[in-house]
């Protein structure tokens, strides 16, 4: 692109295209450690501003698999042992959303031409909605064509969202382990 509009005959232009970034395990480390610290003085402006550099440097997989899952996972394990409180933990949360919400919304406007399209939720009387936020990234990043349909979501208004919006692969993401059953779609 900076090619073509030095061609054009403009040099002053700024792109603010980021790069993508390959980060190694030890910079994941120092930039969680940093999320973290961030995190724990309550420096939420911090903590989001770094996020919104990693959104936008690496890809939507990276972004949740090397990111946010070990983050969330770090965090869960210092308000169970009482170094970070609940209240950091869910401003943590509402940060995340935010960020993740950007990225798949973004993508839900430009459709691929994968023929399946998949709803993500969780069942009624789950709150625990980001295994399927972070499967929402998944979906992104594989260019899949999907719905965030969200936590929460009683069974049959599920299967008329699914019917309705012509879902042919429903995610339901709980944080319990289920016995499968068969849906009845009909």
């Amino acid at each position: 692109m900076r090619n073509m509009l030095k061609k054009l005959g403009r040099n002053d232009f700024d792109l603010d295209i980021p790069e993508q970034v390959i980060l190694k395990k030890d910079d994941v480390r120092e930039v969680l450690n940093n999320m973290l610290m961030a995190l724990g003085s309550f420096r939420l402006d911090i903590l989001s501003h770094e996020l919104e550099k990693l959104k936008f440097t690496l890809s939507p997989k990276e972004f949740a698999l090397e990111v946010l899952l070990p983050l969330l996972q770090e965090v869960g394990i210092r308000v169970e042992n009482g170094s970070l409180t609940i209240v950091q933990e869910h401003a943590l949360s509402s940060i995340i959303k935010f960020h993740i919400g950007h990225i798949i919304y973004k993508k839900v406007q430009v459709k691929s031409v994968n023929p399946n399209l998949i709803a993500l939720s969780t069942p009624e009387g789950d709150y625990h909605e980001f295994g399927i936020m972070l499967s929402s990234l998944l979906c992104c990043h594989y260019d899949l064509n999907f719905f965030y349909i969200g936590p929460n979501m009683p069974w049959d208004a599920l299967v008329a969202a699914t019917k309705s919006l012509g879902i042919n692969i429903l995610v339901v993401g709980t944080k319990d382990i289920l016995v499968p059953k068969k849906l009845d779609l009909d």
